[in-house]
């Protein structure tokens, strides 16, 4: 499959920011990392080592994946700067990579 142990038919549902705690945050640091958006080099958030933890490391990585796709995160909403908030706009462009890899 292709995060970690996430079902393919795995979608984010949570609206997740920094210092929250939640499984969803685990899966969503799968996906940063094996999506170019690297957590962390090693320690936690590291590939292999996914927390339910959303750091600063986290944070970051959101903001990267915000600046890649900004045409469909950030610009429809006038943004120019990533929040690094994973919430709606975040959530529905990496659900859309997700299904794109089946």
């Amino acid at each position: 499959d292709i995060i970690g142990n996430t079902p393919d038919s795995f979608r984010f549902t949570q609206d997740l920011s920094l210092g929250v705690r939640h499984p969803e945050v685990q899966k969503l640091q799968q996906f940063l990392n094996t999506h170019g958006f690297t957590v962390s080099l090693r320690g936690a958030g590291s590939a292999g080592n996914e927390t339910t933890y959303f750091g600063l490391a986290t944070q970051s990585a959101v903001a990267a994946f915000q600046e890649a796709y900004r045409d469909d995160i950030l610009t429809p909403f006038g943004l120019t700067t990533p929040t690094g908030q994973f919430r709606k706009r975040s959530m529905e462009k990496a659900n859309a990579l997700l299904e794109g890899m089946h």
